[in-house]
């Protein structure tokens, strides 16, 4: 942001961007003054997940380590995916266009009310093209080199911390996000 002029800017991270936040956060404190998140970890200590396992946290902290909890055991086998064979799966995706658009129809079918009317296929292929226009290889290849930086560690067994973010953080948090 500052190459492009920007002294003071706010941030707007889901998803992978979610992470993203913290860091930009702690490289430029005095350069982004707020920002907005729909994923945002809680990095885990051993006391924390030692606590959990002995049933001794708050309902607030047993949600949001069941959440967690349930997003690795059931929800994030794509992220493993990315981070093992970004690029063979960025050719099956982007030489496949219907298989593509099950992908995206698959993650985003969890994240909404299911009471709601199933999307039509013109609701799919936008959805699908907004991603496989700009090839979807670089967001793939982003989860390979955030694993290997660190920056999933608050997700993997045992838990990590995340750099502290001192600036004021809005989070959105709804009924059937995937976090």
């Amino acid at each position: 942001m500052l190459q492009l002029n920007y002294s003071k800017y706010v941030y707007q991270g889901g998803d992978l961007g979610g992470i993203i936040f913290h860091c930009q956060a702690t490289q430029f404190p005095d350069d982004l003054i707020s920002g907005h998140s729909n994923f945002w970890l809680i990095g885990l200590t051993a006391d924390d997940l030692a606590r959990y396992k002995a049933n001794q946290t708050t309902v607030d902290e047993t949600t949001y380590l069941n959440n967690l909890e349930n997003y690795i055991t059931n929800s994030s086998g794509y992220r493993k995916m990315q981070q093992t064979h970004p690029l063979v799966l960025a050719y099956a995706l982007t030489d496949l266009p219907p298989g593509y658009a099950m992908w995206i129809y698959s993650i985003m079918r969890e994240a909404v009310d299911p009471s709601l009317p199933d999307w039509t296929a013109d609701q799919i292929i936008t959805w699908s093209l907004m991603y496989l226009i700009h090839d979807p290889y670089a967001g793939l290849r982003i989860q390979k080199e955030m694993l290997a930086e660190g920056a999933f560690a608050p997700l993997e067994e045992g838990g990590g911390l995340l750099p502290y973010v001192k600036q004021p953080v809005a989070i959105s948090e709804f009924p059937y996000d995937l976090w």
